[in-house]
This record gives structure tokens, sequence and C-alpha cells, in this order.
């Protein structure tokens, strides 16, 4: 099982980062890549093509010259909406893949070792989305038992007077996957989710590859969701 909650509220979170932990290394974002090739001179612009995603329209391309952010045009792009960067054609830095040939970190996996890495590094617990880092973090844990009455360590969050929750039994694909139209059912799923952006969602017979595809969801990782991650997910793959 997992759930998956959204803060609506756009409270600035004042936790510090000694508070939390990150699920993967430090992958320089899109605004430093950006920065990067704009003041780095060996650098031909005019062959820099940026790929982004639209939340309605899906991924379109544009030249780096004729790219405007948010504050600089009334149609500007989010940077957290970059999803890869092209050089000559070359893809240089790609957040799905975290590949960044660029600064020298490359990190580019297969399919196969990329979902075999986020097993190994996903613990059971709550995460959410931190925009500064571009990445999943994993939230401390807090008791609900031992709260203060007086002093909450939920004293910055509240419910709604309306909550809209959403569950769904994703269905495990241990057997005959094709013919229960797995690929194509993931994708229907993510996109009614991404349709409606419930406050809370409630999943069955999540497997590691549906997780996958989840956490790279730009909705979930633009309001503000926490999700909560079970060792049973994360060992779908054994069970097979």
């Amino acid at each position: 099982k997992m759930s998956i909650t959204t803060e609506k509220s756009k409270q600035k979170d004042k936790r510090s980062t000694d508070e939390i932990s990150t699920i993967t290394n430090k992958f320089r974002g899109s605004d430093l890549i950006f920065n990067r090739i704009l003041h780095d001179k060996t650098i031909d612009r005019s062959q820099v093509i940026i790929g982004y995603e639209d939340r309605f329209t899906g991924m379109h391309e544009i030249s780096f010259n004729e790219f405007k952010k948010v504050h600089e045009h009334e149609y500007g792009v989010p940077m957290h909406r970059i999803r890869y960067y092209k050089i000559n054609g070359n893809i240089v830095w790609d957040r799905t893949k975290k590949l960044d040939i660029l600064t020298g970190s490359d990190q580019l996996l297969s399919a196969t070792s990329n979902d075999t890495e986020q097993r190994s590094i996903l613990a059971q617990g709550l995460y959410r989305f931190d925009q500064s880092l571009q990445q999943w973090i994993e939230c401390p844990h807090i008791s609900l038992i031992s709260d203060d009455s007086k002093i909450s360590s939920t004293n910055e969050t509240y419910l709604p007077q309306r909550c809209h929750f959403i569950t769904w039994n994703i269905l495990f694909d241990y057997y005959q996957s094709t013919l229960i139209y797995t690929s194509q059912r993931y994708r229907s799923i993510l996109n009614t989710f991404k349709t409606l952006l419930p406050d809370i969602i409630c999943l069955q017979e999540v497997t590691i590859d549906f997780l996958n595809l989840l956490l790279n969801e730009i909705w979930l990782q633009e309001n503000n969701y926490y999700i909560i991650i079970m060792k049973n997910v994360l060992n779908s793959q054994q069970n097979k």
C-alpha cells in the first residue's frame, strides 16, 4: 500500500537541511546548467536546445536563445519544468536520467540499472519533493502519539474543509502483464491523477515500476505532495 497527500498551503517550509536526508546524490539543477551555458564562451548557444514539459500539452523543444524564464515573459517557462538540454543534437543534461555531461557528473543509467539503484536507495518512509534540490527527500519521522497538544509537530499543516480522496488498485503485474496492458494502464492512471489533483491518493498493489513512474511526474513534484512509501512496494520486484 502507498499513500500520497498534498499540503495545499504555500507556507514556507522552515525545516533545516539537517532534519532531512536526500535519497539520491546531489544533482545539479536546470538553473545551474542554464547559467553555465549562458556564461561559457566555449558553448555555441545557437546550437543549444531546451526540452521542457508543459503540464497540459506535454513535451516541447525551444532554442536556448528564444527561451524565456517565467519572470522574463508572460508565457515564460519555470526552470523546474526543464527536462533536458541538447547541444548539437546531443543530450548533455537530463533530469530524469540524472545525466550531466557539462559539469562532469555523468550519472546516466540504463533503465534496468536505474530501477535497481532506485530500489537500493529508497527506504520505507515519508518523502516530499524539494524544488531547490530537484529530488525527493525523506522527512524526519515524528510519532503522532508523541505530539504535544499545545505545540503540535503538524501546526503548519491543515486539512481543508472539503477533502478530495482517490483510492485505486493498481494491480500487480506478476502474471501475464501484457494481457492486462500494464504500461497503458499505468499511463492512464497517472493522467487521471494529474487531471484531478486530489488531496489524498491511496494506492494498492503498487509495483516498483509504477512507483518510479510516479516519482517522475511533474504534477506530483509541483503541488506539494507528500508520499508514504511502504516496504512491500520496494520489495514488489522480488515477489514476482
